[in-house]
């Protein structure tokens, strides 16, 4: 794991290892991830929604999945190249679908409205204090207040998302020395058509996730012990 430091008020960028597939503690135990603490209370009625209307309209929801999930796959390796300052070619635009192009290109006009300097992308870190690990999206600074960024794609915003996005201030604020999470910026991928938007929270709201979020690992526990009661 590497933490950032700051040199004379200036954030240092940050290379990140990626998604790692397990978390661990410092004496090798495995704790969960913030994406399975937070999809163990997930909402259902949602996505069985879409499927069945994917149903109504002839499609084969599998197929639907699939090519969703390449749209915002495609967009964001895209997104993650260019925050990277890796070039992408002319060639690379003629395989990925138009509407993830559409969504990189959004992404650009985005970023240069908001003048936002990422300093990293895809940082794992892990909880000592509470017992989880989760992968920072991105890191960055936004008129010199420390900002998280995250991707989803996804067609609506869903509250589950907020306990999420405030697992990960935690994580930032227990193990890296830069400060409070002010807010955190949400750039959400339509899943159908690629469309751009962005959603921006505030402290406030980042504690209210907080809270739902240590309450959901709590009960991520407590249910563990209940499965192995009646094994």
């Amino acid at each position: 794991m590497t933490t950032p430091l700051l040199k004379d008020g200036v954030l240092l960028p940050i290379q990140g290892s990626g998604r790692p597939t397990r978390y661990r503690l410092k004496d090798g135990t495995i704790v969960p991830g913030v994406t399975s603490v937070v999809g163990r209370f997930k909402e259902a009625g949602g996505l069985m929604h879409w499927a069945w209307q994917q149903g109504m309209d002839g499609k084969d929801f599998r197929e639907a999945r699939d090519e969703a999930g390449d749209i915002g796959k495609q967009a964001h390796a895209m997104i993650e190249a260019a925050i990277h300052g890796q070039s992408i070619l002319v060639e690379s635009f003629a395989t990925a679908s138009p509407p993830a192009v559409e969504a990189y290109n959004a992404f650009l006009r985005w970023r240069e409205q908001t003048k936002i300097d990422i300093v990293g992308t895809e940082i794992p870190l892990v909880s000592e204090v509470h017992r989880f690990g989760g992968t920072l999206d991105a890191l960055g600074k936004m008129d010199e207040r420390v900002v998280l960024l995250d991707w989803k794609s996804s067609n609506s915003i869903h509250p589950e998302y907020l306990a999420q996005i405030g697992a990960y201030t935690l994580l930032v604020e227990e193990l890296l020395d830069i400060g409070p999470v002010e807010e955190v910026h949400l750039l959400r991928i339509g899943k159908d058509d690629g469309s751009f938007h962005h959603h921006g929270f505030q402290r406030r709201t980042l504690e209210r996730g907080r809270v739902a979020f240590l309450l959901m690992r709590q009960l991520y526990d407590e249910l563990a012990l209940l499965k192995k009661a009646i094994s």
